[in-house]
């Protein structure tokens, strides 16, 4: 009897997710018929999935791919559609997107699919709307002024490229996107963490982040093994060891005995703290 129960709501779970997700596809436009409204031209795709695979489909930088170059000769430059699980105007005209920009916090409200928070954060400043958005751009403008005024930031970078550009010499071959972002994260880590890239936390950041970039544009469904699914657990992964990080530095900063050094970490500390504690 008890396991007859337990399938019985298993089966009702089931049902209810994929009923929940029905409704999510159809429920919208339904919705708006029976306002009078009528949504773009366009279509919803497949249940549940709806055009996300067709949209991510990679394509040369050069062009806007095969999926909004489809929908725009079909439909227009502003169609209706459904991506990362979300109903969704897609809209490629430039004086709309002018006006969109221009009235963003009035008319608009900037912001990601939900399912895209799972990956960011909710207190992603990609994310973040409001009060929260402000105090995060305030720390990121913070920190940019600060490591800007470093004496050694320049050159910093100039030891980072120079190292990159021998890393180069026995390859055949170079991803010049990939070892852009190797760069730029290189340069980050070190400017915010003050790790170089041969320590051992360096790689594991890296891999960590070259995970979350991977799933960042996947498919939303957090699925052991996915895309999606790692690239959340990569995030985690990244804030842990940034926070273990910071208490190291709180740690040694608290142990230093000159005024000197103990202000300029603190300051440069103050900025990260703020930011583990939002996120």
């Amino acid at each position: 009897m008890a396991g007859s129960t337990f399938w019985l709501v298993v089966l009702l779970g089931m049902f209810g997710s994929l009923l929940g997700f029905i409704l999510n596809h159809f429920l919208p436009l339904m919705l708006l018929r029976l306002n009078g409204s009528l949504p773009p031209k366009g279509s919803f795709g497949w249940p549940i999935l709806g055009q996300t695979l067709a949209f991510l489909k990679p394509h040369p930088s050069n062009s806007l791919g095969a999926f909004l170059q489809h929908h725009c000769s079909r439909y227009g430059k502003v169609f209706k559609s459904h991506l990362f699980l979300s109903p969704t105007i897609v809209s490629c005209d430039q004086e709309l997107n002018y006006f969109i920009l221009q009235n963003e916090g009035k008319l608009f409200e900037c912001s990601y699919p939900k399912p895209i928070h799972g990956i960011l954060g909710k207190s992603s400043m990609l994310v973040a709307v409001a009060d929260t958005h402000k105090r995060l751009r305030n720390v990121a403008v913070s920190l940019v002024t600060i490591t800007k005024s470093k004496p050694e930031f320049l050159s910093d970078i100039e030891a980072t490229t120079i190292s990159m550009l021998h890393s180069w010499k026995d390859k055949s071959q170079v991803i010049f996107c990939e070892e852009a972002r190797k760069f730029t994260f290189n340069v980050i880590v070190k400017q915010v963490l003050g790790l170089t890239p041969d320590e051992p936390q360096t790689t594991r950041i890296l891999e960590d982040f070259l995970t979350f970039m991977r799933g960042l544009i996947s498919l939303p469904l957090y699925i052991p093994g996915t895309p999606y699914a790692r690239a959340v657990k990569a995030r985690r992964r990244i804030s842990s060891t940034v926070k273990a990080i910071i208490e190291e530095r709180r740690r040694q900063a608290a142990e230093t005995s000159t005024n000197s050094s103990r202000s300029k970490r603190s300051d440069f500390l103050e900025i990260l703290m703020d930011v583990v504690i939002l996120i």
